[in-house]
This record gives C-alpha cells, sequence and structure tokens, in this order.
C-alpha cells in the first residue's frame, strides 16, 4: 500500500510533509498486533503515586503545584465520598487567567481569581460560557487496550480504577510509547 502524502502550501511557498512513513507503518502494525490479553493496567501510571486535587481546594494552589511538579493535567476528587469529578488542566487554568473579571463574580461568587475554590468549576451559577472542569473518562483495570485507544482519540487522557480506586491515568503520551516500544 503506497501513501501519498499531498505537499502542503504555506506562504507560496510548497513544503513536503516529511513524515517517516516506515514509522507510520509500525505504529500502525504494532497496534494492530497488540496482544488481547493487554488490560489498562499494564500501561497505566502505576507504581507511581498518582497525585490528585480535592474540589475543596483553591484552584491557584491546584495550579502552583502543576507548575511545580510539571504536571499538564490533574485529576479532582471529591474529598467527601473520593470519587473522581473531572480534571484541571493548563487549557482550564489559562482560560480562566485571560476571564473577565465580571465573570467570576457572576459565574463563581468571587472577586478575585485567588479565592476560586474547584469545586465552583463544576457548576458556575450563571449562563455565560465560562471554562468549567473538564470530565474525565473512567476505565476498569482489566480493560482491553482498544477501548482505552479509542477514549484516547477524544480525550488527551483517561482514569484506571480498580475496586473503586483510582490506580493510575492513561494518557497519550503513555499509549504512543508502549506502540513505538522496540518489543
Amino acid at each position: 500500500m503506497v501513501l501519498l502524502i499531498p505537499p502542503i502550501r504555506r506562504l507560496g511557498t510548497e513544503i513536503s510533509a516529511g513524515l517517516d512513513l516506515s514509522f507510520l507503518d509500525i505504529l500502525t502494525a504494532k497496534l494492530s498486533s497488540i496482544p488481547a490479553e493487554m488490560k489498562a493496567e499494564d500501561i497505566a501510571s502505576l507504581g507511581k503515586e498518582l497525585d490528585m486535587a480535592y474540589d475543596d481546594e483553591l484552584l491557584v494552589d491546584v495550579a502552583r503545584r502543576m507548575l511545580d511538579k510539571g504536571y499538564s493535567q490533574i485529576p479532582v476528587k471529591n474529598r467527601k465520598n473520593g470519587r473522581v469529578v473531572g480534571v484541571v488542566t493548563e487549557l482550564l487554568v489559562l482560560k480562566l487567567l485571560l476571564l473577565p473579571k465580571r465573570y467570576l463574580k457572576d459565574e463563581f461568587g468571587v472577586e478575585d481569581l485567588k479565592e476560586l475554590k474547584v469545586k465552583s468549576l463544576r457548576e458556575p451559577k450563571g449562563t455565560q460560557h465560562v471554562p468549567t472542569l473538564e470530565e474525565i473518562p473512567q476505565y476498569p483495570h482489566d480493560d482491553n487496550l482498544l477501548s482505552i485507544a479509542n477514549a484516547l482519540l477524544h480525550h488527551y487522557y483517561v482514569i484506571v480504577e480498580k475496586d473503586g480506586e483510582v490506580i493510575g491515568i492513561i494518557t497519550r503520551a503513555d499509549f504512543l510509547k508502549i506502540l513505538g516500544s522496540k518489543k
């Protein structure tokens, strides 16, 4: 099978895509050859301590922890029932930083972003289009990797659970690592 990639035109100059088709071929073959017995827990960030934010924390504290630890996202749990209620992402924080101050008061009932609790991001008060806590798909530890791959087409990450407890997270990067490995 020959894969044709048309050239890209930018500012009147033709640019070749320059993709390493052999690498794409390898990834495609690896995706179809993932053993059926390989499960979500096999590639989740197991063994690492999974850092979680809680919905009663101030957003500024969660954002600071993300920055300090180099996280692009952090799952959020409800402290009372222990359930994952969403995820704070770099994009969410950036959108909130750019939000006009009047929306903070109208939508979240705070004067300053430093006062905003994460749980306020779940249900804004008004009808304006303001950033909210993102949902994060959750999968059982023994789910097959094809389900995870399909979820990662629409989300940057998924949570892996076992017996109602979060045991890991799988990002697109984690998934690509197994596809790109020499195994």
